[in-house]
């Protein structure tokens, strides 16, 4: 939301159909996760370095908590029509008929020939 509103011409639409989170650290033992966090101090520095700056910026980029969740409910809601738009059964029916037409044409070269 925000690199749309800073960078429209770069950024005019960041919507996605879902967050996509990992699961890998569920798989990562306990010793192997305290050995990775011991050695990420300045990693976590450099994050919260980032946090305030982000934080600033977006202060100064909205002129009021009312706009900028505005903003971002409007961000949502088209991250939401597009997970809708591609979930919807006339899609899903569209796909499945492009499907079956090239395995139509794959299985016959008469009728790929007179199509062609």
């Amino acid at each position: 939301m925000l690199l749309e509103h800073l960078f429209p011409e770069d950024f005019h639409d960041c919507a996605y159909i879902r967050q996509n989170i990992s699961d890998k650290d569920q798989s990562v033992t306990d010793s192997v996760r305290e050995m990775i966090y011991s050695s990420m101090t300045l990693d976590y520095q450099l994050l919260e370095l980032a946090n305030i700056q982000t934080n600033q910026l977006i202060a100064s980029t909205f002129a009021s908590e009312v706009e900028k969740q505005t903003q971002n409910l409007k961000f949502e809601q088209r991250c939401q029509k597009l997970q809708h738009q591609l979930n919807s059964p006339w899609r899903r029916i569209k796909q499945l008929g492009l499907r079956t037409t090239q395995r139509l044409l794959d299985d016959s070269p008469e009728l790929k020939a007179f199509v062609q």
